[in-house]
């Protein structure tokens, strides 16, 4: 297999930076723009892949099935969300990092019809490129199986209160013996 990774290093640098700064369209059209593989060692043209991400006013319409693959440089402290529509099919997502090794962010049950949002921590690879993978599945080939992403956004992770809070000044003087 060959890797994927070169191919795609100034798309990702330009949407993992342009959704940083807070442009939502970023990670949609590297979605968009990116490879769909109905095997994990084979992936479709360009030109394909391209048009079976068909993206209209709902969103980009993932295939069923097919892995849609999303490569981005991840910002320290980060979360992605996600805003997706299925129609009587799952979503998992998982995430390959420079490690090599496959983790999945996301397990997802069948829905018939269902839209959700849904937050998936990335703060433990930050600086890392990673290659996102959304693979639906689908119940039965007559349905209509696409997932349509309505929203793809990378966020700051909020911080824990309790953490970044300060302890409250203590009634006892701080004194250090020479």
């Amino acid at each position: 297999m060959r890797s994927r990774w070169p191919m795609v290093v100034p798309a990702l640098v330009a949407a993992t930076v342009g959704a940083w700064a807070g442009d939502d369209d970023a990670l949609l059209d590297a979605l968009t723009d990116g490879p769909v593989c109905p095997t994990p060692d084979r992936c479709w043209p360009r030109d394909v892949s391209r048009s079976l991400h068909a993206r209209d006013a709902e969103g980009v319409r993932l295939p069923a099935r097919a892995a849609s693959l999303l490569f981005l440089r991840v910002p320290p402290a980060s979360q992605l969300e996600m805003e997706v529509r299925t129609f009587g099919t799952s979503l998992p997502v998982t995430l390959v990092a420079e490690d090599g090794r496959e983790r999945v962010l996301h397990g997802d049950s069948p829905l018939l019809t269902g839209e959700r949002t849904m937050t998936l921590d990335l703060g433990p690879w930050a600086g890392q490129l990673v290659q996102l993978r959304f693979l639906p599945g689908a119940r039965a080939p007559r349905d209509y199986p696409d997932v349509i992403v309505r929203r793809l956004a990378l966020r700051p992770r909020p911080t824990d209160a309790s953490v970044s809070r300060s302890s409250p000044p203590s009634e006892r003087p701080n004194v250090v013996v020479y």
